[in-house]
């Protein structure tokens, strides 16, 4: 028995199993990352927009 050459974790490959599911999850993996920045305005126009639409609701009945 050897040691991953990756983790040093005892392994009779090379590369243990863990290291090769990691590599396998981290190759399909977006390099930039999707940010939302919400502020106060925006906000505030959302509750906003969501008491129009409850209003609007209540007065067609639904």
């Amino acid at each position: 028995m050897g040691q991953c050459e990756q983790c040093g974790y005892l392994a009779s490959q090379r590369i243990c199993k863990a290291c090769m599911l990691l590599e396998g999850l981290n190759k399909n993996r977006p390099k930039t990352t999707i940010e939302l920045a919400v502020g106060i305005d925006e906000e505030e126009s959302s509750s906003t927009l969501m008491r129009q639409m409850e209003a609007f609701q209540l007065t067609n009945g639904k």
